[in-house]
């Protein structure tokens, strides 16, 4: 079962986890969209979804990010669910 939206970071970052079955699918949504764009595909497998910083529940950065700034900002996500498994990225 998938617990509701909860924040991540400090509430810096926002999302659903969900454990299941296999490894950690770690879903990121693409420009403009959110967490919601997986979550039924997801739903019977262990599942972080998340709303990047500026997207759905997440508040922005304090100034605008590129690919490194998103990359270090999920680095710390994941450090915050580190498993012995490595996550799957979709």
């Amino acid at each position: 079962m998938a617990v509701p939206l909860r924040s991540y970071l400090g509430g810096r970052v926002f999302g659903e986890l969900s454990g299941g079955p296999g490894p950690l699918m770690v879903a990121l949504h693409g420009w403009g969209r959110d967490h919601r764009d997986f979550s039924a595909s997801l739903s019977g497998y262990s599942h972080l979804l998340v709303d990047l910083p500026g997207f759905g529940a997440s508040p922005p950065p304090g100034e605008a990010w590129g690919a490194a700034g998103y990359a270090a900002c999920m680095a710390a996500v994941l450090d915050e669910h580190a498993s012995p498994e490595p996550a799957v990225i979709l």
